[in-house]
């Protein structure tokens, strides 16, 4: 499949010509992850780097990750990747050929850039060392998106990122502690 075509699948049934030709091009059987809580049910292809998450309810394809060798298995997915991206990719080299991101930051420490296109998140993880871990294809939900940085925010962020001071703290008058416990705990 076309790497640009894989944005469609997003929103698109499990049972649909579109999402079954790409499954059955990955030639392997998925281990299943039902995630009852998220009401998601997660297609893992070890082999081939590839997750599909479906929705529970709804059956349609609500995420797709294509992990780059290494990542998730040693050959990682090697079909060909949306918007001409390629797993050798530096953050820089991706940013040159998509534009500057709208939307950046960090999943846990990880980070990455997300662009929209079809109504689609493309979102761009990155490694330490700066290259592509994964892409995962996302449905939009302006609600669901990081806020684009502002520059108003940088002085927030900067001082949210400082070192914490340090200094002893003082209990409020009439709270005191009783056998090693505090009133509040």
């Amino acid at each position: 499949m076309k790497g640009d075509s894989l944005v469609s699948l997003i929103n698109k049934r499990t049972d649909e010509a579109p999402v079954r030709e790409f499954l059955t091009e990955l030639r392997e059987e998925p281990s299943i992850r039902p995630d009852w809580v998220m009401t998601r049910i997660r297609y893992i292809f070890l082999g081939v780097g590839v997750v599909v998450v479906e929705s529970a309810a709804a059956r349609v394809v609500v995420a797709l990750y294509l992990h780059a060798p290494g990542a998730l298995s040693a050959a990682g997915y090697t079909g060909e990747l949306p918007c001409g991206l390629d797993f050798s990719f530096t953050r820089e080299q991706v940013r040159e050929r998509m534009a500057t991101p709208p939307y950046t930051g960090y999943l846990g420490p990880i980070p990455f850039d997300g662009w929209l296109q079809g109504g689609c998140m493309i979102r761009v993880a990155y490694t330490a060392d700066g290259r592509i871990s994964f892409i995962a294809l996302l449905p939009w939900h302006e609600k669901s998106l990081p806020r684009p940085r502002q520059p108003e925010h940088a002085a927030l962020e900067a001082k949210r990122d400082a070192v914490p001071e340090s200094r002893p703290g003082r209990l409020p008058p009439g709270v005191g502690i009783r056998g090693g416990r505090t009133v509040i705990h």
